[in-house]
């Protein structure tokens, strides 16, 4: 019986922001791949839907041109809906594939798939609103024990379990191909270290998996008198820069440059932090550049839990240790300071002396006032750091950039 798998965004995608102000929920990283990748991996393709905000149609529609988004194709007869909020395992899609008609699993109250295979295009929108589940759900929602993110946060707390669960489930298949370590370097707990094609470690570099594995993708380096520490992902074509300091569990995306010192982070593709200074419990976007000896908190002198402003909102995010959450674009001077919990938002330039303020909006420039980044310049400089990278600002990027700049 063909069954169809729609990965869906709920309405709780503001929680997200600013990484999702240009992109899918489910392109966000956590652990070894994307939410979504953790889906493809584990069905075919072409069984699978998109359903995505509707300023985020088009552009998800150019990313996966084989995928539908935002609508239903008629021919399955089974149709499972999953959260994208929802980190994927073996376990909970094993549950996933077994639900019948009209039941649902939940994790602490909160729907994590359901299968209605009557499901109509016309009721995709009601997946976005908060009393989805009431208005179609007619039977048992079953309990289950799963990773459901509801805030950005969530996903770096999540990244060491992702991390283990990922690397297993890659390096056990037939997904990542790992080479044979010939290489000579200083290395700890050898067997949870696994290597893609075409990787250089140097001889006096340090990979200890003592506390979780490492996997480094095709065509990274790890330059002199580097530790890194699992567990940890590197993406393909990143380079580790000398004496870079890498405390798990980290994942960073791939072409990025880093240095100095990262722990507890996730950072996503061609995004550069690569000097000295601390990014520590962070989310960095795509595309983002952090200058020479930035630094974050992620500690708060009295140890308490530490607030954060959301979309002008403020919020407990109930961890004792939360970094900086920075948008797609943007970038800081050397010697920028963050306190703890500080979101920046999509294409904002920080300058300027102390602390900027925890909440920075998108297109901020300085980030200290109420100054904004032209969004013409914006954009034109987006698109020449893109081609450093032979990467081309679609039209549908730039449309994304200019609805945020006008709402902003």
């Amino acid at each position: 019986m063909n069954t169809l798998f729609i990965l869906y965004e709920d309405y709780k995608i503001s929680n997200f922001n600013p990484l999702v102000h240009l992109r899918p929920q489910f392109d966000l990283q956590c652990g070894a791949l994307t939410i979504l990748d953790k889906l493809k991996l584990r069905s075919d393709e072409r069984n699978l839907a998109l359903v995505v905000r509707d300023e985020m149609r088009k552009y998800t529609e150019s990313l996966y041109d084989n995928i539908p988004v935002n609508r239903i194709p008629t021919e399955y007869e089974r149709r499972i809906f999953i959260n994208s909020r929802l980190l994927l395992d073996n376990f909970v899609f094993n549950q996933i594939i077994q639900l019948d008609n009209n039941k649902a699993l939940s994790s602490k109250g909160q729907i994590l798939a359901f299968r209605n295979d009557d499901f109509s295009e016309n009721e995709i929108t009601s997946l976005m609103t908060p009393d989805f589940e009431a208005s179609f759900l007619t039977s048992d929602i079953h309990e289950i024990d799963a990773e459901l993110l509801n805030y950005i946060w969530d996903l770096i707390y999540a990244n060491g379990t992702q991390l283990d669960k990922d690397i297993k489930f890659l390096v056990n298949s037939d997904k990542f191909s790992t080479e044979k370590i010939d290489q000579e370097f200083f290395k700890i707990n050898e067997q949870l270290i696994f290597l893609g094609n075409n990787v250089k470690i140097a001889p006096n570099a340090l990979l200890d998996a003592s506390k979780g594995p490492i996997l480094i993708d095709n065509d990274c380096e790890v330059m002199a008198g580097s530790v890194i520490y699992g567990p940890c992902f590197i993406g393909n074509n990143t380079k580790i820069k000398a004496g870079a300091k890498i405390y798990g569990p980290v994942s960073i995306c791939s072409t990025c440059k880093i240095g100095g010192e990262v722990e507890d982070s996730i950072i996503l593709s061609f995004s550069n932090k690569q000097h000295e200074g601390f990014l520590g419990h962070s989310y960095l976007g795509s595309w983002v550049n952090i200058g020479a000896d930035t630094n974050n908190s992620d500690l708060k002198n009295n140890y308490g839990e530490i607030t954060v402003v959301l979309d002008g909102k403020k919020i407990n995010s109930g961890k004792q240790f939360l970094g900086l959450i920075m948008g797609d674009h943007s970038k800081t001077a050397i010697n920028t300071q963050f306190n703890t919990g500080t979101i920046v938002g999509v294409s904002s330039n920080i300058f300027g002396t102390g602390f900027p303020p925890k909440s920075i909006p998108s297109f901020a420039w300085g980030g200290y006032d109420d100054s904004k980044y032209d969004i013409d310049k914006a954009i034109e400089v987006a698109e020449k750091v893109m081609i450093r990278r032979n990467k081309t600002l679609s039209i549908f990027e730039t449309e994304l950039l200019k609805n945020l700049y006008s709402q902003s």
